[in-house]
């Protein structure tokens, strides 16, 4: 009776995958802040300043720019949400934007004080207000790109889970179709038993009414799985569709 094919298709759900979200996040992330300190140490080296004290000065720089990329992550993290406003998260940022740079200035600073101490510089270490502009400026040139790139991962990560959740739900859909399918009658089957049962009508009527209230059972659980979208069913309606089912093929 039921539509059976030769062989079970893969389940539909199983073939839905999560979309990969490319190249690992942190990946990317250590190696920009390498390409940073690179570049704080070659900058120092070509202005005059000795190899080791170069590449002090590049860590004293670019220790706090990392720990400020990762802070603005975080926040970004937490601010980040669907129906999160252009203005409030701009201004939410503005307040974590000043914090947060300098605290990576005083970093900096600190660093940069204790390498002078330690390592016993010619010159007493001091502020000019050229470097803390120019530290203001790549810290929140740092913020500024940090919490743009955050955001566009955070927004590009959710559109993706949200595609795979509708895939997953149309593959759900699909598949009670198959299932609905799967139960209607097939045509064969009615008209040999309406054939049988019309042979029966004269010569063993009880046996014609019996073979109809069968198929009057199997129509009727037939049409309650294609109209509420039944997908599973107890072992006992089914153990019960099949002895009626088999009894109507011996008639």
């Amino acid at each position: 009776m039921m539509m059976s094919p030769d062989r079970e298709p893969r389940p539909l759900i199983d073939a839905v995958r999560r979309p990969r979200l490319g190249p690992p996040i942190a990946v990317a992330a250590i190696s920009a802040w390498i390409l940073v300190i690179a570049f704080y140490a070659v900058v120092f080296a070509l202005s005059g300043i000795s190899i080791p004290r170069a590449i002090r000065g590049a860590l004293a720089n670019g220790i706090p720019d990392g720990l400020l990329a990762l802070a603005v992550f975080g926040a970004a993290r937490k601010l980040d949400a669907p129906g999160a406003g252009v203005g409030r998260l701009l201004r939410a940022h503005l307040v974590r934007a000043f914090v947060l740079v300098v605290l990576s200035f005083a970093a900096k600073t600190l660093f940069l004080w204790v390498d002078v101490t330690l390592f016993g510089a010619k010159e007493p270490f001091r502020l000019f207000a050229g470097i803390i502009a120019w530290q203001a400026f790549v810290s929140t040139l740092i913020y500024t790109a940090s919490a743009a790139a955050s955001h566009l991962i955070l927004t590009d990560r959710r559109l993706r889970e949200e595609e795979a959740r509708a895939a997953r739900a149309e593959a759900l859909r699909a598949t009670a179709e198959l299932s609905a399918l799967r139960a209607q009658p097939n045509p064969h089957f009615l008209f040999n038993v309406l054939h049988s049962v019309l042979g029966m009508v004269r010569g063993d009527p009880a046996l014609a009414e019996a073979a109809l209230e069968g198929l009057g059972d199997l129509l009727r659980y037939a049409l309650r799985v294609h109209r509420d979208g039944v997908d599973r069913t107890t072992l006992r309606h089914e153990w019960q569709f099949m002895e009626t089912y088999l009894d109507l093929e011996k008639i």
